[in-house]
This record gives structure tokens, sequence and C-alpha cells, in this order.
């Protein structure tokens, strides 16, 4: 019986792509008859020159010693047991596995195409098909598997009765059937009831991974429509930032249940973007000849105000290819109104859906403008964001805040508050905005609504606090995100809820 630590020097060796010369392996303890046995077990090959690894088994359950506390050299001697064995589809599995782990679909699906092609074992069909089907919402796939993905029935993902690697196969396929429904929160739960003392087997675990990452596109696509939904109502269109196939997916179905909300897709600078538009309540009835009219009218009169107003209903009213002269003249009005963000998004609508068509209707240029003067509002917000990381008393000299923040955490109304310690009107919409962001900060969205909602109710805003309200608006859902563990929020101490 060969040592097993003896092997380990060789699948080591292997692995960094040391010769195996019969001089090293004798250095690490083998005997020539020993290596004569090895190569009678079909374990080594002998050549000219020196040895080589002929059976990935033992290389391949070496590599599983590492998967957990140094999976970059794993994955080194599971690519090297593929490069000895093209067929070793343990090793091609747990690679695929891997990358699914790492986020990087694309090597992922490299491998997926190997077991996928080579398959011709009908237990392990439902589970490729189970795979494919998950990662269609999580990734773009190639045309080939797209096509698929479109065929695939519930029945194609289910399990069969007699297969032994599950404990209960009624409760898998429910799980599975779940899955094909896109209740993939459900179908979490389900998991976790079909695994055997909460301890999965590889298929399992994959699923869970799966579905855990189809859950994320899920969530950071609600919060992404939830962040746009002000601007929608209030502005009537928003152009998301580019997006997959998959979270295009999960968008589309966020909206269609979403009332009085549509979505088109557009091309600008060859690159597509999801635009969300505000749709007509099925109750409101309008003229739309009439509008067109006024809103005309109100355009040619330079009064931007009615001109918005009517044109905005109008848009509401057309949910199929809405006319570019409609994105055009609102884009055109805003511009007017300096409202340069929304002006951008409506010219660049405009634009994309004009296709070079009429000389008119392109509006690159302004556009390029408009963008320049969109960058001067971030700046205001960088050195807005650069104020929270200052002490208390020094935001934007409002030196009590941390007064205000005493008071707060005693049960006063943070309006109160201000009252009470004799802050203007701008200081009090300052005030407020650090609350919302301090609380968007903790995750508590809810309240950070709140306090976003008395400044936008507050009149008579000056510019420099509508920049400040714009930019914690559109940013409200990252603010988490930007903290380190270090971070510590001035609202420790409150726990007040708005009243």
């Amino acid at each position: 019986m060969i040592d097993e630590k003896k092997l380990e020097k060789i699948y080591e060796a292997v692995s960094d792509n040391v010769v195996l010369t019969k001089q090293e392996l004798i250095s690490y303890g083998f005997k020539e008859e020993e290596l004569t046995e090895l190569v009678k077990r079909g374990i080594l090959l002998e050549n000219d020159n020196d040895y080589s690894l002929k059976k990935t088994k033992g290389l391949f359950l070496y590599g599983k010693k590492y998967i957990n506390d140094d999976k970059d050299k794993a994955v080194t001697i599971f690519e090297k047991c593929v490069e000895i064995n093209p067929k070793d589809y343990y090793a091609i599995f747990q690679l695929f596995l891997i990358n699914i782990q790492n986020e990087n679909y694309e090597s992922a699906l490299k491998y997926f195409d190997i077991l996928y092609e080579n398959n011709n074992n009908r237990f392990y069909s439902s589970n490729y098909n189970l795979y494919l089907y998950l990662l269609n919402f999580i990734t773009s796939l190639p045309d080939k598997y797209i096509n698929i993905v479109k065929n695939l029935k519930s029945d194609d993902l289910l399990v069969y009765p007699w297969d032994k690697r599950y404990n209960n196969t009624r409760i898998h396929n429910n799980m599975r059937i779940s899955i094909f429904n896109q209740k993939f929160t459900q179908a979490k739960s389900q998991l976790l009831n079909c695994a055997d003392k909460n301890h999965f087997n590889i298929s399992e675990y994959l699923i869970n991974l799966l579905l855990t990452q189809a859950i994320a596109i899920d969530s950071e696509m609600e919060q992404l429509l939830s962040a746009n939904l002000t601007r929608v109502y209030d502005k009537g269109i928003s152009i998301l930032k580019p997006l997959t196939v998959p979270e295009t997916t999960a968008i589309g179905k966020m909206v269609e249940k979403t009332p009085n909300l549509t979505y088109f897709e557009i091309e600008f600078e060859q690159v597509k973007r999801i635009v969300l538009k505000n749709k007509l309540d099925p109750v409101e009835k309008i003229d739309m000849s009439k509008l067109l009219k006024l809103a005309y009218q109100s355009f040619q009169n330079r009064d931007y105000d009615d001109c918005i107003n009517n044109y905005r209903k109008i848009l509401k009213n057309w949910e199929k290819n809405p006319k570019v002269f409609i994105f055009a003249n609102l884009g055109l009005a805003y511009l007017e109104k300096e409202d340069f963000a929304t002006a951008l998004d409506y010219l660049t609508v405009a634009t994309a859906l004009n296709k070079g068509l009429e000389t008119k209707y392109d509006f690159s240029k302004q556009i390029s403008y408009i963008s320049k003067e969109c960058l001067e509002e971030y700046e205001i917000y960088d050195n807005f964001m650069e104020e929270f990381n200052k002490p208390v008393d020094q935001y934007y000299g409002i030196n009590n805040i941390s007064d205000i923040i005493e008071l707060v955490s005693n049960g006063i109304n943070l309006n109160e508050a201000c009252e009470r310690l004799n802050l203007t009107e701008e200081q009090k919409n300052i005030v407020t905005l650090i609350f919302a962001r301090e609380w968007y900060t903790l995750g508590n969205y809810q309240v950070g609504d709140s306090y976003l909602k008395m400044v936008e109710k507050t009149p008579n805003k000056s510019k420099f606090t509508n920049s400040l309200l714009t930019e914690i608006r559109k940013n409200k859902n990252f603010y988490k995100n930007r903290i380190d563990d270090n971070y510590q929020s001035i609202l420790v101490k409150t726990k007040t809820k708005i009243k």
C-alpha cells in the first residue's frame, strides 16, 4: 500500500507543473518498485525520460481539500485535471460551480457547455435544465441556450420519483415548480425543507446558490425601480442605467405589477436603456386632439409650465410608440426652465427614437452641453458627501446640529427642534436632508422618505436645497453601500419615529 502523503507530493508537483523525473519521484520517498506499481495501476504513465499522471481521480480529491481554504489552488488543480483528462466531469462541474460562486458567468457557461453537451444521464438532465433556467434570470445566455430555455416546460425540471439523490422527491419537485413559476423566494424556503437536516448535496447547494443570486437581482431591481418611481411620477419618465437581459426581465415583471407605470427600450450611443414612463390612470379621460393643440400653442407662446403639463398628459395616454416630437418639446421646455436633468432624459429619448432620420430631432449637441451642466450639480453633491464625513458641528455652518439630535432623541419632532434653536427655513431644509441621508445610510428607507417628503413640500426652496434634494433622492438606495464597518451615524441616539 503506497502512502497517501507521498501521492499528494505527486499531485502537488503536477499542479505546479513540475516535471516528474524518476529522480524527482525518488526525492518524494518513492522506491522504484512503488513507481512500477503506480504504472501498473494506471496512475502514472512512464514516458521515455519522465513520468506523467494518467488517472485524475486522486488529483481531483486532492483539489477538493482546498475548496474551502484555498479556492484559487483548488481551481488550479481542477484545471489540471481537465487538462490531463478532458472528460473529467467531476472537475468540470467543480469549475462550473466555483465560477458561479464568483459570479464569473462567462467562464461558468464554458464549463456548462461541456457538461450539457456530453450528458447522457437522464438523472442529470433535469438538473442541467434547472441550472440553465435559473441562469436565464441571472446572466445573459448565448442564443443557443435562450431558445432551449424558451421551450422548457415544468416537467423538464422535475426529478424522477425514484432518484435516490433526494430524500423527498415530491417536496423537491414542488420546489422546482416554484422555480419554473419564478417564485424564487418561495422556492428557496422549500429547498431548506428538501435538504437532509439542512445539509445540501452538491446539486442542492448549486440550486440554492443560483436562487440566492436570482433573488439578489430581483431585490436590486426592486430598489432601482423604487428609486426611480418618484422621478417618473414627478417628471413623467426616467432613464435607467444600462441593464443586463435578466435585469431587464426582472424590471419588466415589476413594472407590470406597478400602477400607472409602463416602460419601453431605447438605444442611445449603441447602448440599450430602459425608459420608465408614467401612464394614464384608466379612469382618466382626455381629449388628445385638443391637448395637442394646447400644448403646441403653449410651447410657441413660451408658456413652458402649461406646455409641460399638457404634453405630460398626452404622453401618459400614448402607451405605444410615443411620437418623437412629444419628447423633444418636453425636453426643450424643461431646458428653458433650467431643469437640466429632466431635459437630458427627454432629449436623449427623442434623439434615440429619431434614429438620425430628422436633423431637427437630433439633440446630440444639446445633450453634451446639458451633461456638463449636470456635472456641476454632481460637484455640489460630492461636496455634500464630504460634509457628512466631517464632525457633527460642521454641517454647512449649522453649529448646533448635535443639539438638534439630542432634542429629537428625547422625542421632540425635527421641525420643532429646529424652531427651538431658531434655524432659518434654509437651515431647516438642510438639517432635514441630513437626517434623511443618515436614515438611508442606516437602511431605514421609510423614515428617510418621510424626511425627504418634508423638504419636497417646502415652498420656495433655494437652488442649493433643490440640488441636495435631487441628489439624495437619486442616491438613497446606495448610501448604505458607501460606508465601511467603522462608520458611526450621527443618529445613534435617535430612535424616534416620524409623527
